[in-house]
C-alpha cells in the first residue's frame, strides 16, 4: 500500500516542502510518494480523481505502454489526501509544433501516442503524462475521463 497516515498528516500540515503545484492542490514529495493536499475546500479534487483512478485502473491493464500509477486515498482530519507513487521521467505534453517548421521538444508527445491517451486523459497540455522511457504514466487522474 502507498503513503503513510502519517506523511499524509504531515502535508496537510505544511510540515513538508512543497513539490510542486496544480491548478487546485499542492503536492509534496516524500520518497517515492507523492501527497496531493487540496487547496481549496469548496472543491474537493483528490475525492474526484480517487473516483476517477478507480474507473481507470482497470482501463489501462488492457494498453500496452500506458500505466497509471499505485494510488491510495488517506483521510486526514483536514480532508483527503492522495498519495500516489513518484514516477521519475519526463513531462510530456500534446506537441503543438507546426510541422517541418520548427523542432520538437523533449516534452512534445509522439503522434502515436495522443489518440490512445486521449481516450484516457482529457488535457494533454498540462504535463499530467510523464514518460520513464519505456512507460507513459497519467500522473493527474482528475483529468481522466
Amino acid at each position: 500500500m502507498i503513503g503513510t497516515q502519517e506523511d499524509a498528516e504531515r502535508a496537510v500540515s505544511g510540515h513538508l516542502t512543497t513539490f510542486g503545484y496544480g491548478s487546485s492542490r499542492n503536492c509534496y514529495r516524500v520518497g517515492d510518494v507523492i501527497y496531493k493536499v487540496n487547496r481549496h475546500k469548496a472543491w474537493n479534487a483528490n475525492e474526484d480523481e480517487w473516483l476517477k483512478y478507480q474507473q481507470i485502473v482497470d482501463m489501462v491493464r488492457d494498453e500496452a505502454i500506458i500505466r497509471v500509477p499505485e494510488t491510495r486515498l488517506i483521510e486526514t482530519i483536514s480532508g483527503p489526501v492522495i498519495a500516489m507513487q513518484y514516477i521519475n521521467g519526463q513531462p510530456m505534453n500534446e506537441c503543438w509544433c507546426i510541422e517541418d517548421k520548427e523542432p520538437h521538444s523533449e516534452e512534445c508527445l509522439p503522434k502515436e501516442m495522443v489518440e490512445p491517451l486521449q481516450r484516457l486523459i482529457t488535457d494533454l497540455g498540462g504535463k499530467n503524462v510523464i514518460f520513464d522511457g519505456a512507460l507513459y504514466w497519467i500522473i493527474d487522474l482528475g483529468e481522466c475521463i
